[in-house]
């Protein structure tokens, strides 16, 4: 059976372009990716009142998913909102693209740089890089002062802009690596590689999203579920 990885976008703003980020691993793989957005809730996630009104419907999303036979969910946000209580819900891995792009980068760097959106969601990423236990290994976070309702709109400007906040990410922080700090970033990422290169700047760039999709890829082939800890309620 094919199966099934669904990601959950955790505001109302439709996402056209989405699953085309994924699509090759999709294919290359025989997976089957969907995407849902929440019913209720912000419009994108930019500070932490956003993570509070995204909660309730992630959850609700989530419990959806599995309850309609989905294998696997990803939270479709770098910070990712109501992971934890997502876990706490489903049994079926729930994956985190902040999470997961944090371990990945940590596997291949000594020290990674993070490129995010706006200042405030930068107290956010930093908790979400204390909680994964990886704050030693952080360069720093560079902002390209870009709210998510802007990201589709010139795409020559946004990839100028994650260019230079790369650069110096890498020249004056000293990362050996550079994370996208946003699943919004789509098909950006080896573009951003490879305008790097031709500045003499040799890094990998990953895309949080696509780390995301191995990640649940390995936890389906290796059978890995959620199961509750002796503090946490059982649901459902």
């Amino acid at each position: 059976m094919t199966p099934h990885i669904r990601i959950i976008t955790p505001h109302v703003a439709p996402v056209p372009r989405k699953l085309a980020e994924v699509d090759d691993l999709a294919r290359r793989f025989g997976l089957r990716i969907s995407q849902a957005n929440i019913a209720e809730g912000p419009r994108a996630i930019e500070s932490r009142h956003d993570e509070a009104l995204c909660a309730a419907g992630v959850v609700a999303a989530a419990r959806a998913a599995e309850a309609e036979g989905v294998d696997a969910v990803i939270v479709d946000c770098f910070a990712d909102p109501a992971l934890d209580a997502v876990r706490e819900t489903v049994r079926i891995p729930a994956i985190g693209p902040g999470e997961a792009g944090l371990h990945a980068a940590a596997q291949f760097a000594r020290r990674f740089g993070i490129v995010t959106i706006l200042d405030a969601v930068v107290p956010m990423i930093e908790d979400r890089v204390r909680l994964a236990g990886l704050s030693h290994r952080l360069a720093g976070v560079r902002v390209i002062d870009t709210p998510v309702r802007e990201i589709d709109g010139d795409e020559a400007r946004l990839a100028a802009r994650l260019v230079e906040a790369a650069a110096r990410s890498v020249l004056e922080d000293r990362a050996d690596l550079v994370l996208l700090g946003c699943t919004g970033f789509l098909g950006i990422d080896r573009g951003v590689e490879a305008a790097l290169r031709e500045r003499g700047i040799a890094v990998s760039v990953l895309s949080p999203l696509r780390v995301a999709v191995m990640a649940a890829l390995l936890a389906l082939q290796l059978g890995l579920r959620h199961y509750p800890t002796p503090c946490s309620p059982v649901v459902g």
